[in-house]
């Protein structure tokens, strides 16, 4: 999250996107990255999502005016960030039902929860996402050691078959900060447009 701040300009293209009603005002939470995290975001997520869905939310419910809704709240992240921000949704709809995630890792964990998730004709009826992934992408480390734009077509055409709520995007770019930069705001208006 403070990454954004700093690498994305995530601040100003917000108070931008309100300030011209191109998205309704919100509370954005930022969490701080420390090293050792994509750990939690990999393979101990079940500690990450206890600790975003069963202490951070009840932290920021009593101390903001935000909603408690689980269809007006989502979760964002990049890469390994991505990943952890997908699966809560598949683990823990009753916090969140929306995600974003830029140049996701695609997991078997992922592809595993998707699975799961159909069995349940209704839920998987209220998910919003929004995922992209560059063609220059990284080349590996997703799902079954494929390439980052092959692991994130085959959770495209997942999604598709259990008729998910999804906006999937390749653009010409790669695994970078300045790409992920330039759809901040897309990412916002697409959950958020008025």
């Amino acid at each position: 999250g403070f990454k954004a701040i700093e690498y994305c300009s995530y601040i100003n293209i917000l108070d931008n996107l309100i300030a011209n009603k191109k998205i309704k005002p919100i509370i954005v939470v930022f969490i701080d990255f420390v090293e050792g995290d994509q750990e939690y975001f990999i393979s101990k997520t079940d500690e990450y999502l206890t600790a975003i869905c069963d202490e951070m939310i009840p932290l920021v419910d009593k101390n903001y005016k935000a909603s408690v809704k689980p269809e007006e709240r989502v979760l964002s992240g990049i890469s390994a960030g991505a990943h952890i921000s997908l699966l809560t949704v598949f683990k823990r709809s009753d916090r969140f039902l929306n995600a974003a995630g830029q140049s996701p890792t695609i997991t078997k964990q992922l592809f595993d929860a998707l699975k799961e998730i159909n069995l349940n004709e209704k839920k998987h009826k209220t998910f919003r996402f929004y995922y992209d992934v560059g063609r220059y992408d990284l080349l590996s480390g997703a799902f079954d050691n494929q390439t980052f734009l092959y692991a994130n077509q085959l959770l495209d055409k997942e999604m598709t078959k259990f008729d998910i709520i999804h906006s999937f995007n390749i653009y010409n770019d790669g695994h970078e900060w300045a790409n992920w930069r330039e759809r901040v705001g897309e990412v916002l208006i697409y959950f958020f447009s008025k």
